[in-house]
């Protein structure tokens, strides 16, 4: 297989985690407030099973960028150069557009520090808290290429997972031994999402051996069969362990992890069962995915003032009519954008 070929997989999965991150944020409303039912289980089960969404943009965020430095080419600052412009001023600006949205809707004074908070700790809406933690990523990036070339992916994979597991419980309590109390921003540090990380590495840098891997017919029954199962499970279980205290509360985010990684697993696999599926959609939204990711809450926003305006209090139909204007919109709004700037640009690399 070339190693020049286009990783449409890569640009399929993409898709499917956008469109996953959003039916996330469109169905928080049914999940918290539609009574017991089938219609309410029938939502929250769909919105469990999507809850890998966002820990697989970081772990497909690593595998893309392995794909690019595994030749040695890279360059640190460079690179970070490139993070600021396209990952980090695009969410910076959507960090203004959602705070004068607030504003503008009375749901806070304008303060400067107010801001800045808001622009470091990813708070203001719900998925600003990827940018902040990928960055911390990208920040580190010598220190995994170095891990990724010098470290066998079995010791570095378990080591990872450790670290995961132990951190994301009990990252405050050793900072605390520093004299950090309180930390609450456990959600939004590295370290917490480290295993997804570190497996994109070492999938991207050794690619090829991973699709031949990945397309082992006894591979594909493992990975259903796990997501099979984890799925019953977790779905049966979970009401019961998060109401039955805090220990089992803890069990069933250890059984959640499990899923998360599983289900990752299981779709990039599907995916990898679809490469040669070259749909023109699937291009566009893939490199709008990104503003996508950024923007498609604020639809959800105003709809919900004019669901307010006009007395919608329905929240089946709300929930129907969200998905319509969130999807369509946001999607529409944030490809037309990256389309013309893309047009754009090849306009000015032509005129020079």
């Amino acid at each position: 297989m070339p190693a020049t070929r286009r990783k449409n997989e890569i640009d399929i999965l993409t898709v499917i985690l956008c469109l996953l991150v959003i039916f996330i944020h469109v169905s928080s409303e049914p999940v918290s407030q539609l009574a017991s039912g089938a219609a309410h289980m029938l939502i929250t089960s769909l919105w469990r099973l999507a809850s890998f969404a966002m820990q697989g943009f970081i772990l497909i965020s690593a595998v893309k960028f392995f794909l690019k430095v595994k030749d040695g080419n890279f360059k640190y600052l460079p690179f970070l150069w490139g993070r600021v412009k396209t990952v980090l001023i695009p969410y910076i600006f959507a960090v203004l557009v959602f705070y004068i949205y607030f504003i503008y809707h009375g749901y806070f004074p304008f303060k400067i520090t107010d801001l800045l908070k808001y622009i470091f700790l990813g708070n203001l809406v719900s998925p600003f808290y990827f940018v902040v933690t990928i960055m911390q990523f990208y920040l580190l990036m010598p220190l995994w290429i170095w891990i990724t070339k010098h470290v066998k992916f079995y010791i570095a994979l378990p080591a990872a997972l450790v670290v995961t597991l132990l951190l994301w419980r009990y990252l405050p309590q050793v900072l605390s031994w520093f004299g950090v109390h309180g930390f609450a921003y456990n959600d939004r540090v590295f370290t917490t999402y480290l295993i997804y990380w570190t497996l994109g590495c070492y999938i991207g840098f050794s690619y090829e051996k991973f699709l031949a891997f990945f397309r082992r017919r006894d591979v594909t029954a493992i990975c259903a069969v796990a997501f099979a199962a984890l799925t019953a499970v977790m779905l049966i279980w979970s009401d019961w362990a998060m109401t039955a205290g805090q220990a089992l509360g803890w069990s069933f985010e250890y059984l959640h992890f499990a899923y998360v990684v599983v289900a990752i697993l299981f779709v990039y696999r599907l995916t990898v069962a679809a490469m040669n599926l070259r749909w023109p959609l699937i291009g566009l939204i893939s490199r709008a995915s990104y503003y996508i990711f950024l923007f498609h809450c604020l639809f959800i926003f105003e709809l919900d003032n004019i669901f307010y305006a006009h007395g919608v209090t329905r929240i089946l139909e709300r929930y129907g009519v969200r998905i319509l204007v969130v999807y369509i919109g946001s999607l529409a709004v944030c490809i037309a954008y990256t389309e013309a700037k893309r047009y754009l640009r090849k306009r000015l690399i032509k005129t020079k």
